[in-house]
C-alpha cells in the first residue's frame, strides 16, 4: 500500500518494508537498544526484521545486491560505543545472505536527533548531512538495488536523502528497510 505522505510527495526510494508499529513494547526495546548501550538487542531486533523479510515474496523475487547501514556521525558512534543501523545491517547480511557495506557513505555533519524536529525541520536537518565516500563513488554504480538500513523510520527524511544520494551515484533502485515505523 501506498501512503499518502507518498502519495503526495512521492519518495526517491520504491519501497519500505518494516515488521513493527513504533509503539509499546517495541519503542522501549529500541530504545535499550540505542540509549543503553545493548547490541545483543539490535541483534534481535535484526533478525526479526531478517525473518519478517525472508518470508516477504517481493524480496525473495528481487532481493537487493547490498544493504547499507544508515551512517551515524562519528561523534554519536564514539558516544555510544557503535551505530544502531550497523548492528542491524550486519544481522540482516548473516541472515539474508547479502553483502553489507558501511564505507560507502558517511555522515558529513553532526545533525541535530531528528526526533526532537518537526517534519519539516527534519528534511532541513538533514540537508548536506550525508556524503558519498570515494570507494562508494566507484563501487555504487555496480550495484542495481540497494537497501537502507535503519532502526526507526518516521518521516523518510533519512530515507529520501540517503536514496537521492544513492540514486545520484549509480544505483537504479533504492528500498528501505527497518524494524519499526511511528503510526
Amino acid at each position: 500500500n501506498t501512503c499518502d505522505q507518498c502519495q503526495n510527495s512521492p519518495p526517491f526510494f520504491s519501497t519500505t518494508r518494516t515488521v513493527f508499529c513504533y509503539q509499546f513494547p517495541i519503542n522501549r526495546l529500541i530504545a535499550n537498544f540505542k540509549e543503553k548501550q545493548n547490541p545483543p538487542m539490535g541483534r534481535a531486533l535484526g533478525q526479526l526484521l531478517a525473518r519478517s523479510l525472508s518470508n516477504d515474496s517481493s524480496i525473495q523475487n528481487n532481493p537487493p545486491e547490498l544493504i547499507i547501514p544508515v551512517p551515524s556521525h562519528r561523534n554519536s558512534i564514539n558516544q555510544r560505543g557503535y551505530n544502531p543501523a550497523q548492528i542491524i545491517a550486519n544481522t540482516l547480511s548473516k541472515q539474508l545472505s547479502i553483502p553489507s557495506e558501511s564505507n560507502f557513505i558517511f555522515k558529513s555533519n553532526q545533525s541535530e536527533q531528528q526526533k526532537a524536529l518537526s517534519a519539516p525541520d527534519r528534511l532541513v536537518n538533514l540537508t548536506n548531512a550525508f556524503s558519498i565516500t570515494k570507494k562508494g563513488a566507484s563501487s555504487i554504480p555496480n550495484y542495481y538495488r540497494i537497501a537502507i538500513i535503519d532502526d526507526v523510520v518516521t518521516t523518510c527524511a533519512t530515507a529520501n536523502a540517503l536514496s537521492k544520494l544513492l540514486l545520484e551515484a549509480g544505483a537504479q533502485d533504492v528500498i528501505v528497510w527497518a524494524v519499526a515505523r511511528t503510526p
